[in-house]
């Protein structure tokens, strides 16, 4: 089930589900709305050579932002992100195939940044994503557990690929 803004701010005050920073400005009927938090990662040739950036600035390759809230879910819900629809119609792609993230994931999101034609101006503090929260039975083994391989659990700001061995 897709939860509704009622449940989300409910879930919210109740701890089990956490934004920070939360603001009810931010919600919508079915979704939150996530700001761009500071710095980039541009690649600079191979995957491995990566080059931090700071906001304000035009972006004109593929790059990784973040998101300014840390997000934290428990065993039993799951959630998607996916791009705003006024940047979408500027040509900004927001996450090319890591829109999902799993029950007990805890920390920032990383964001694929794409724009489709041309340079898009993109502002730290900006809303530029959305979360779909969805609930679920619980995860018998959730993101982040110690049994797990979880490269991103935690995760603080923009970063970087990790765990490429394992592909």
């Amino acid at each position: 089930m897709i939860l509704p803004d009622w449940k989300i701010e409910q879930y919210v005050e109740e701890g089990k589900i956490e934004i920070e920073p939360f603001s009810t400005k931010q919600l919508q009927p079915h979704s939150y709305d996530l700001r761009l938090g500071g710095g980039l990662l541009m690649r600079t040739g191979i995957v491995q050579e990566w080059k931090r950036s700071y906001l304000p600035q035009n972006i004109l390759i593929f790059c990784l932002g973040t998101t300014l809230e840390r997000i934290r879910l428990p065993d039993n819900i799951v959630a998607q992100v996916d791009g705003k629809s006024t940047l979408g119609r500027l040509g900004l792609s927001v996450h090319q195939t890591a829109g999902w993230i799993d029950a007990g994931f805890n920390g920032n999101i990383t964001l694929e940044l794409n724009p489709v034609d041309e340079p898009v101006t993109l502002t730290e503090g900006m809303l530029i994503a959305q979360i779909i929260f969805m609930e679920t039975e619980p995860a018998r083994i959730p993101y982040g557990h110690p049994s797990r391989n979880s490269h991103y659990q935690n995760q603080e700001g923009v970063t970087e690929p990790r765990g490429i061995e394992d592909l």
